[in-house]
């Protein structure tokens, strides 16, 4: 049976939306393509159909989902100053609701440890990934120079860690984790958006 353009792109992005959330909750390893098939309402052997492996699998989800699924944060701090957004995606990042589910979230605590033992296309395509999320904060805060762009990417470095480290760890540690966390990456914003002297 034939199907027209429009029905193959549709039954890709079904596919791409049950590959992000396996791969948020099961991480790449555990998300197997029967189940990513199964979660999509397809059967096993059309996946091939549109990719060539699971591998090639990660890398279009990378590319088309994962980074629509972090923008949620962007969606929840619409509206405010310069000088008060960056303090806010950090807080919004370490948030009990981030942290409650993974499979919606950033994909960078569930993935990063995985791929980093993984193969140079992958870590291309989380490299890739990140590049961009950092360049989108960057144009977000007006522009940063050398030196604020690495405080930016440390900042979403140690809150990715702390994301990841309060997953890994039970309550009441869980939560201190990620309170020590953002109470130090809000002094980090406030210092980055005060040397741009930003209007508030």
């Amino acid at each position: 049976m034939r199907y027209t353009p429009d029905q193959k792109h549709e039954t890709r992005c079904r596919i791409l939306a049950a590959a992000a959330k396996r791969f948020l909750a099961d991480g790449y390893a555990g998300a197997s393509v029967q189940h990513v098939m199964r979660d999509a309402g397809l059967t096993h052997g059309g996946f091939y159909n549109h990719f060539k492996s699971k591998h090639d699998l990660l890398l279009a989800v990378f590319g088309d989902d994962f980074d629509r699924l972090e923008h949620r944060l962007d969606d929840r701090l619409h509206g405010l100053a310069p000088c008060r957004w960056l303090a806010g995606w950090f807080e919004a990042y370490l948030s009990d609701a981030h942290h409650a589910h993974p499979e919606r979230g950033c994909p960078l605590p569930v993935l990063a440890a995985e791929i980093a033992r993984g193969d140079a296309e992958a870590r291309s395509a989380l490299t890739d990934f990140l590049n961009g999320r950092l360049a989108t904060m960057s144009e977000r805060m007006g522009g940063l120079n050398h030196a604020e762009q690495d405080a930016l990417l440390a900042g979403v470095a140690q809150a990715v860690g702390a994301l990841m480290l309060s997953r890994a760890v039970d309550e009441p540690l869980a939560t201190r984790v990620r309170s020590a966390a953002q109470n130090a990456l809000k002094t980090s914003a406030q210092k980055i958006e005060s040397d741009k002297d930003l209007p508030s």
